[in-house]
């Protein structure tokens, strides 16, 4: 039976807050005060594979968010 596709299975509510986040940080990219309430303290972000880790919204903010904004 080439060619059949089994369903998808249900979102569990944990996958459904984890889309729900990062639609709403994708929205609020163009405000880095607004996107960085988005993330934990332990948060790590690299924007691309060349650039730096940074860990926290402390540092997301001055150096990368608003960079990219």
């Amino acid at each position: 039976m080439a060619g059949i596709v089994p369903p998808r299975p249900a979102q569990t509510a944990q996958e459904k807050a984890n889309i729900k986040l990062v639609n709403a940080f994708c929205q609020n990219w163009n405000d880095p005060d607004q996107a960085v309430t988005m993330l934990a303290g332990d948060s790590s972000v690299r924007m691309s594979q060349d650039w730096p880790r940074i860990t926290g919204p402390a540092e997301a903010v001055p150096t990368t968010l608003r960079a990219s904004a």
